[in-house]
């Protein structure tokens, strides 16, 4: 391989079983380590027991993992230390979005716990209200029913004779 500049991680994760993968004199900036993006796979590759990054221009954290890779045995050190890297990488997401969604779980559960300590102290106060401000009657008075309702009557005074009246009455 020569002149890669990305890892081809998704056609080298189908050889699970490979032993031996040689990535030397290539233009590489970067593993797959960038996690929004690309994929964990590294730490799928369990059997890889030979590994060669060398003269690439990796992020440092991968450079540091992967080592000089100038003999054999560094190779094969490389190979077990940057599957181990990338599984410690997995592993530590996991991790973190563990612990996010039981922070999420404890913030749910303390906000219901709020709303019900909420909810009863209203009712509490409710109740010392009516307390305070005795039973209230709500039937205290009922306007008539209009069916029943007499129209309203004017009082008439009573007639005053009238003069015709009184001179028949002489």
């Amino acid at each position: 391989m020569s002149d890669l500049q990305d890892v081809p991680v998704k056609d080298i994760v189908v050889f699970k079983k490979a032993f031996s993968l040689d990535l030397s004199n290539n233009h590489l900036k970067s593993l797959p380590n960038k996690l929004q993006y690309l994929p964990l796979s590294f730490s799928k590759l369990k059997a890889l027991k030979w590994l060669d990054l060398k003269d690439n221009p990796l992020v440092p954290a991968v450079a540091k993992v992967s080592g000089l890779c100038l003999d054999a045995k560094q190779c094969q050190t490389c190979a077990k230390d940057v599957v181990s890297f990338f599984t410690q990488v997995q592993e530590q997401i996991a991790s973190d979005i563990e612990n996010r969604q039981k922070q999420r779980q404890k913030q749910l559960e303390a906000n219901q716990q709020k709303q019900m300590e909420n909810k009863k102290n209203k009712k509490k106060e409710k109740s010392k209200q009516k307390k305070e401000n005795g039973p209230l009657k709500e039937n205290v008075s009922k306007p008539p029913n209009k069916k029943n309702k007499k129209p309203a009557t004017e009082e008439k005074q009573p007639e005053k004779p009238s003069s015709l009246f009184k001179l028949s009455e002489i």
